[in-house]
């Protein structure tokens, strides 16, 4: 079986705010061409997760690739030029209706 790069890695990702732990120790890996659903409670770090992957955040810990390259934390222009960008939930799509 041939061994496939992660499109996107995170590995011991931590981030503390003040003495509020929000991520401790998080490792994720995505495979291309795959879907991945991020889930869980109100306050769990899901939205800090996703701020420390797109660089709005700086880890404390840990390590970030995408395709292979480090991403360079806290450079949101950086990631997002590489090709790591997000997107907004946002329910009134028209505002209309």
């Amino acid at each position: 079986m041939a061994y496939v790069m992660n499109l996107l890695e995170a590995k011991g990702i931590s981030k503390c705010f003040g003495g509020v732990q929000a991520l401790h120790n998080v490792s994720l890996a995505v495979e291309p061409a795959s879907i991945v659903g991020l889930i869980g409670p109100n306050g769990a770090g899901k939205t800090t997760f996703f701020n420390v992957l797109t660089g709005v955040y700086r880890p404390d810990e840990g390590t970030l690739t995408f395709a292979g390259q480090p991403l360079p934390a806290g450079q949101p222009h950086r990631i997002a030029r590489a090709g790591l960008v997000r997107t907004f939930q946002n329910i009134r799509v028209f505002p209309q209706m």
